[in-house]
């Protein structure tokens, strides 16, 4: 069982997955999206999720960003420097270092579109550009339930 805290860390003092730092990261997230992360945490002033971060047995000297390497990219950008994480307690083996980051890539839910909707028509015009959402995102025919 993984033991965590929460504490307040200097974003630049943690390492991002990468292939330079010698932990990849599959995650991607296209320029367009990423763009508008960095605009949502500048609005907001703050990272409104955490990011998991570890060691890695055989590196004790340095903290990785395990999720959320993409937040905590955009956080800088925005000129965030600080923020709470999600700190695992123990060095992680590097398989199970690699089986978390996965996880949280790959471990997702999915929306019900009628619901999805009806919260979306809730917003203002730039709340609904904050949502990062558009009309387009709604396939008409998956909004239609048929009994």
């Amino acid at each position: 069982m993984l033991k965590t805290h929460v504490e307040r860390r200097p974003l630049r003092e943690l390492s991002l997955l990468s292939a330079s730092s010698g932990h990849e990261n599959a995650r991607f997230m296209p320029r367009r999206q990423f763009k508008r992360l960095v605009e949502n945490i500048k609005r907001d002033g703050v990272m409104t999720s955490a990011p998991l971060i570890g060691q890695s047995h055989d590196e004790r000297d340095r903290w990785y960003v395990i999720s959320g390497n993409h937040r905590v990219e955009a956080a800088l950008e925005a000129g965030i420097i600080d923020a709470d994480c999600i700190v695992i307690e123990e060095p992680l083996p590097p398989q199970q270092f690699v089986a978390l980051q996965l996880s949280h890539n790959s471990i997702e839910g999915e929306d019900d579109p009628s619901v999805l909707r009806r919260l979306y028509d809730l917003l203002d015009l730039d709340l609904k550009e904050y949502s990062g959402l558009t009309d387009d995102a709604f396939d008409m025919d998956a909004l239609n339930v048929k009994t």
